[in-house]
C-alpha cells in the first residue's frame, strides 16, 4: 500500500513540475512587459528589469502555488487514469481516501514551501526589488547595516533609521534649507503613521527653528507633515502589505489597535495568508473527483482547462470576497476564509462521494 501511494505521490511531482514552469514562466513574461515600461526612466535599463523579475518571482510562485497544486493533482491522476493504473488500484481495495492520503503527503510539502515563500523569502526579495526600482528611478540612497532611508527634493531633506514591521517609519529626521543653502528648521520625530503617499502624521516630534543666531526649539505631540517623497522612493522605504510576513502583519495590526486607528485591510491580508494552505490542501483533493465519473476517459488537454477554469473561478472569487469585505468593512476572517475553507469543504464532500 505504501508503495502504492509512493506511485501516486510520483506522479502529482512528476505533473506539477512542468505545470509550475509553465505559470511561473508565463506570468514573469507579463511582468517583465510591465517592467518594460519603466525602462529608459533615470538610469533604469533592461538588466535592472530581469534583476527585478527575479526576485519578485518569490511572491509571484506563492500567489500561483494553489492553482499550480490544483493541475498537478489533476494531471498526474489523469494520466494514470488514461493507463487504467487508477482502475487497477481500485480492485486491490484502495479506497478513494487511501488516494487521497497520498495526494495530501505532496500537498502538505508544497504548504511548507508556501509558508517558506510567505514568511521568509518574498519579505526580503521583494524589498530587494523595491530598493532596486527606486534607486534606479529616482536615485534614492540606502545606506547603512539597517537600510536607512536618505533622500531629497530641492531644499528638504528626510533621514529615517529605521521601519518598524515594514510599515512605521521610526527615528525621523526632516532638514529644511533655504535658497542659500543654509539650515532653517530640524523635525525630529520618533515615529510616524503613513495616511497616504503625501500626508505623515508624526508622534513625539521636537522642531528646532533658526532665526538668526536664535534657536527656538519647540515639542509638539502630532505633527501633519507634506511629505515630499515620490511612490517609488515610498515602496522603498515601505513594505507593500501583501509582501509582508504573518508575523509582521500581526505586529503591525497590534500596532495600529494601540494607536485607535483601522487595521482592517491588513487583517484581510494576515487572514489570507493564513488561510492559503486550506486553499492548497483543498485543490489537491480535487484532483480526485477530476478523474472520477465522465471525466475518467478525458485528455489531459481537457482536464487542463477544466482546472484552469476552476483555478480561475477560485482566484475570482477570492478577490471579490477580499474587496467586498474592504467595500462594506465585513468581518476579515470570514471574508478572507471562506474561499479557501468552501474549497477544501467542497473537496472533501467530493472525496467522501467518489465512486
Amino acid at each position: 500500500m505504501r508503495r502504492i501511494q509512493r506511485y501516486i505521490a510520483g506522479s502529482f511531482i512528476k505533473a506539477g513540475f512542468p505545470v509550475l514552469v509553465l505559470m511561473l514562466g508565463l506570468f514573469s513574461f507579463l511582468a517583465f512587459v510591465q517592467e518594460l515600461d519603466q525602462v529608459g526612466k533615470g538610469t533604469y535599463q533592461s538588466m535592472d528589469a530581469l534583476k527585478v523579475l527575479g526576485l519578485t518571482s518569490a511572491r509571484r510562485l506563492a500567489d500561483l502555488l494553489p492553482v499550480i497544486t490544483l493541475l498537478g493533482s489533476v494531471l498526474g491522476l489523469g494520466w494514470m487514469a488514461n493507463r487504467r493504473e487508477l482502475i487497477t488500484i481500485r480492485a486491490v481495495g484502495f479506497s478513494p481516501w487511501q488516494i487521497a492520503r497520498a495526494q495530501l503527503s505532496v500537498a502538505f510539502l508544497v504548504v511548507v514551501a508556501l509558508s517558506v515563500l510567505q514568511q521568509f523569502a518574498a519579505p526580503v526579495l521583494e524589498r530587494q526589488a523595491a530598493q532596486l526600482r527606486a534607486k534606479a528611478l529616482t536615485g534614492t540612497d540606502i545606506v547603512g547595516d539597517e537600510n536607512q532611508f536618505w533622500s531629497r527634493s530641492k531644499g528638504r531633506f528626510i533621514h529615517v533609521g529605521r521601519v518598524l514591521h515594514g510599515l512605521v517609519p521610526q527615528d525621523i529626521e526632516i532638514y529644511y534649507l533655504n535658497d542659500a543653502g543654509q539650515l532653517t528648521s530640524v523635525y525630529e520625530a520618533k515615529s510616524a503613521d503613513v495616511i497616504s503617499t503625501k500626508i505623515w502624521m508624526l508622534h513625539g516630534v521636537h522642531r528646532s527653528q533658526i532665526q538668526g543666531s536664535e534657536i527656538i526649539e519647540t515639542e509638539l505631540p502630532l505633527w501633519r507633515w507634506k511629505s515630499f517623497l515620490s511612490a517609488e522612493q515610498m515602496s522603498v522605504l515601505l513594505a507593500s502589505p501583501d509582501t509582508l510576513s504573518t508575523l509582521d502583519l500581526y505586529r503591525y495590526i497590534q500596532e495600529l489597535r494601540s494607536s485607535k486607528l483601522s487595521s482592517h485591510r491588513f487583517e484581510l491580508i494576515f487572514w489570507q495568508q493564513l488561510g492559503a494552505p486550506l486553499s492548497v490542501l483543498g485543490m489537491a483533493l480535487l484532483g480526485i473527483p477530476f478523474v472520477s465519473g465522465s471525466l475518467r476517459s478525458a485528455s489531459a488537454s481537457q482536464r487542463m482547462m477544466l482546472g484552469s477554469v476552476f483555478g480561475i473561478l477560485f482566484y475570482l472569487g477570492e478577490q471579490i470576497s477580499v474587496h467586498t469585505a474592504l467595500l462594506f468593512d465585513l468581518n476579515p476572517v470570514l471574508s478572507a476564509l471562506a474561499p479557501d475553507v468552501g474549497v477544501l469543504a467542497v473537496s472533501l464532500i467530493a472525496v467522501q462521494r467518489t465512486r
